[in-house]
């Protein structure tokens, strides 16, 4: 699949290395970087008093489906130690959102 657009975000800890490690993690998982946007530091939403996001849009290329990509991208962030997949709480690395162009 081309066209996938993942919003990665990380305000907890080494917020830069966090990023670095999700990128890596996701090609473990088939997930392959085709562009990365820069860096952003950007505030929470939501609850102002959690600490400041680095954020980053990343283009993705996925020899798989919709569904394996959501499973793939899970797994990823359980591996990182996210337990808050819904992303309601502060994280180290989250999958902020999707976008599929079909």
């Amino acid at each position: 699949m081309r066209g996938i657009y993942i919003c990665l975000g990380s305000n907890q800890g080494d917020r830069l290395a966090h990023l670095k490690m999700a990128r890596s993690k996701m090609v473990e998982h088939s997930i392959k970087t085709v562009r990365a946007s820069p860096v952003y530091l950007t505030p929470s939403w939501g609850d102002e008093t959690q600490p400041f996001y680095l954020n980053q849009v990343i283009e993705v290329d996925f020899d798989f489906g919709p569904t394996d990509l959501l499973n793939e991208l899970q797994a990823v962030e359980i591996e990182m130690g996210e337990k808050d997949i819904a992303g309601l709480n502060p994280g180290s690395s989250i999958l902020i959102s999707l976008h599929l162009d079909t």
